[in-house]
């Protein structure tokens, strides 16, 4: 779905022989990605090993979780990997060769939310979420006082770019304020949390509950 997470992963598997006869580090390219909001996932603590046959390799793992902002067919094109190797394995001074490795381009099709039984306030927040609501005034204030109402959602999904949740008060005036975002990209998905700030400022006297949001 739009604003559902995909993970994006790249592997290169690297036997034995190609270890001893790497001459440095190669070179990886991520493929730009367009009409998506991509954050890098952390490697594995350690190199993967994985057996093929007789064969073992280890494997060397590149992740990045991916966010489609519209619908539609979106094609991330190849990744790219430059690397370089010895002739032979028993010199250090022996003649190298220069290689380039490309994958595949990879595919996502990307759909809108159910439209069946949404909500009428949805404005596009997908994801596992949590919310709620706090003022900065426990023991109240003055008609025409103003004071800070601070609404956060927690949880799953695309965190920059949840929406402003919808509120309303009949008893009191409203000014949209701060936005502030906590992103947390230890865990293979994305999360954190969003706040939001209003101005509160009562209109009337009395005592007043917040409506759910």
């Amino acid at each position: 779905y739009v604003g559902q997470q995909a993970t994006y992963e790249v592997a290169v598997s690297l036997n034995s022989t190609a270890r001893e006869r790497l001459r440095r580090n190669p070179t990886f390219y991520p493929p730009e990605m367009q009409s998506m909001l991509a954050y890098d996932l952390p490697a594995p603590d350690r190199t993967q090993r994985i057996r093929t046959g007789s064969q073992c390799f280890d494997a060397l793992v590149y992740r990045r979780a991916l966010f489609p902002l519209v619908p539609g067919r979106l094609v991330i094109p190849p990744a790219q990997l430059v690397y370089t190797t010895g002739i032979s394995a028993s010199s250090l001074w022996s003649r190298e060769e220069s290689h380039e490795l490309q994958t595949d381009s990879v595919t996502i099709v990307a759909i809108e939310p159910p439209a069946t039984d949404r909500p009428a306030e949805f404005t596009g927040a997908v994801g596992d979420l949590e919310i709620d609501a706090r003022v900065d005034s426990t023991d109240g204030g003055r008609v025409g006082d103003p004071m800070l109402l601070t609404i956060r959602v927690t949880g799953a999904g695309n965190v920059k770019l949840f929406p402003r949740p919808a509120v309303a008060m009949s008893w009191a005036g409203l000014v949209p304020a701060d936005e502030r975002v906590t992103v947390d990209p230890s865990n293979a998905r994305i999360g954190g949390q969003k706040e939001f700030d209003w101005v509160l400022t009562p209109r009337v006297a009395g005592e007043f509950d917040l409506p759910p949001v």
